[in-house]
């Protein structure tokens, strides 16, 4: 009678790690539940081990006298010891390092800073599948009426073992999508070469044909029909007969011996109205072409002069579709003018000027005011700040100028500095291709591309959730932060984990960059941080 009431023992769980306050923080999140044991070292835990009777094990990979490795190698060599279960911990969340934490025997795998459900979660699991198991044992000791239970149980762990395969090879889908729409978001922004060096690994789909084939007409467009011919025999692979693939090798010598104006091939004998130079200007609708100013992220960005009325222009060039069907061709560009013409009603001394859009030689166009200053991108580092009165007054021409967009019912999607034009000279502040980020989403809407800068996206951006202007604000507190430290609120090694910790991270107060900073500074970013919308300033003439 009294061995029935007798509790059963708690599980012990031995933590081991060299840093006192991680013991601290996980003792007394587990202490409550189980007995636990702590350790400051791989060889006292091994001591421990070998004195008491241990349930699972939390040991942190790097301690400086044996690692995390180390020891679970020698746990995993002896026969009384290897069936303990082991979660690695760790800070480091590459990949490799997980998977060499798994070959090394630990099922399981937490990447620090330490969350306590996570913790708690995993823990609890990893009891449960021993317990599973040691049940298991017994179960095939028993007599035949047992066996039922016993076929139970291997169930329980092929289910468990099954979902941990499909964890595995979802992750590796959002991987490889990863990587493909990093390939897309380099072929938008023109950097072509890195494109095809992420495109190339991609698994084969079609998603990724259409992304390649887009890619290879990009390099047509820029001349490097070499190029397009790599990407264009790589596609041939998995699909010689994807579109008009066939059509376009076959064409592939003659290709390389013309000349590209705009994405049309001439022959060489033909006037080619080079940008190099040449006998006739090259034109782009009514405009004569000067000379090529430099890449933006939307596309190439060319001098021009109308010759109508004599005024010199900037003409940004921004491709559509590449390859879609008719009908998609003709959304696209329905999306583009429409978008172009909200973008080109607005007026304010702070907001470039859109004076004409067009299409020409399969690309779309867009004539704006041409100006003298540079962007603020220069500015983001700790050795090049502005003085903090320039930068506040900046960042408060900026906030008027999107008040007056948003009321005009025009968000921007991609604030950031290189996309604010400053000219010290006159002190003037111009925000630059607002609506083209709009734009061209619309005119790539299934390429499935995450639109803007991801350092400077909100969490709704991240998310891809429905945005409105203060989604925009926020991309202003980021800029603001960077330019007021030289850093950024937040940095991941993978765009992954900069997407995570731009929707669940607090970021690190500005005052840690720059100590010099009032208050006031650090009490504005925080409020254009805020993770939720109705907590951040609600409209530019509040910021």
């Amino acid at each position: 009678m009294s061995d029935a009431l007798t509790p059963a023992p708690l599980a012990t769980i031995l933590v081991v790690d060299d840093a006192p306050q991680n013991l601290s923080l996980m003792s007394g999140l587990l202490e409550e539940q189980y007995s636990v044991k702590l350790a400051v070292s791989g060889a006292r835990a091994l001591k421990i081990i070998a004195a008491n009777r241990v349930d699972l094990i939390l040991l942190d990979i790097m301690m400086p006298d044996m690692d995390g490795y180390e020891v679970c190698s020698v746990l995993k060599a002896n026969p009384d010891t290897r069936d303990i279960p082991v979660i690695f911990l760790s800070a480091m969340d590459a990949m490799e390092d997980e998977e060499k934490g798994l070959l090394a025997g630990a099922v399981d795998y937490i990447t620090k800073p330490i969350s306590p459900p996570i913790l708690l979660a995993r823990v609890r699991n990893q009891l449960a599948l021993k317990d599973a198991a040691d049940k298991l044992r017994e179960q095939i000791q028993l007599v035949e009426q047992e066996k039922l239970r016993a076929r139970e149980l291997l169930g329980i762990v092929k289910q468990a073992a099954d979902k941990l395969l499909e964890q595995n090879r979802l992750l590796k889908v959002r991987a490889d999508e990863l990587l493909r729409l990093l390939g897309v978001s380099y072929t938008t922004q023109g950097r072509l070469d890195q494109a095809w060096d992420q495109l190339r690994l991609c698994p084969h789909g079609d998603n990724l044909m259409v992304d390649l084939h887009a890619l290879a007409c990009e390099f047509e467009r820029t001349r490097e029909f070499d190029k397009a011919e790599l990407v264009m025999r790589h596609m041939a692979v998995f699909d010689p007969k994807f579109r008009d693939l066939e059509q376009r090798l076959t064409q592939g010598e003659s290709l390389s011996a013309a000349t590209m104006v705009f994405g049309r091939a001439r022959s060489p004998t033909e006037n080619t109205g080079s940008l190099a130079g040449g006998a006739e200007k090259a034109t782009l609708g009514r405009y004569q072409i000067d000379h090529e100013l430099g890449q933006g992220a939307m596309g190439t960005v060319y001098l021009g002069m109308d010759p109508k009325i004599g005024r010199v222009v900037a003409i940004k060039t921004i491709a559509l579709v590449t390859g879609s069907g008719t009908d998609e061709l003709k959304e696209s560009k329905e999306r583009f003018f429409r978008e172009a013409e909200s973008a080109g009603r607005l007026t304010h001394p702070n907001i470039v000027a859109i004076y004409d859009v067009g299409e020409a030689h399969d690309l779309a166009y867009i004539a704006m005011e041409f100006l003298k200053g540079k962007d603020l991108a220069p500015y983001t580092t700790p050795d090049t700040l502005l003085a903090l009165d320039k930068v506040l007054s900046i960042v408060e021409r900026v906030a008027e100028a999107l008040a007056y967009a948003h009321a005009n019912g025009v968000v921007h999607r991609d604030i950031k500095p290189a996309n604010i034009v400053y000219e010290a000279e006159t002190n003037s502040v111009k925000v630059t291709d607002f609506g083209i980020a709009c734009i061209t989403n619309s005119a790539k809407a299934d390429t499935d591309t995450v639109l803007g800068t991801p350092s400077y996206m909100s969490p709704e951006q991240v998310a891809g959730t429905e945005i409105d202007g203060r989604s925009d604000l926020y991309s202003l507190g980021v800029m603001l932060y960077q330019l007021a430290s030289g850093h950024l609120p937040f940095h991941a090694e993978s765009l992954a984990r900069l997407m995570f910790a731009i929707t669940n991270d607090t970021h690190t107060d500005i005052r840690t960059h720059n100590p010099d900073l009032p208050g006031c500074v650090a009490t504005l970013v925080n409020k254009a941080l805020a993770k939720a919308p109705e907590q951040r300033f609600q409209n530019g003439e509040q910021m």
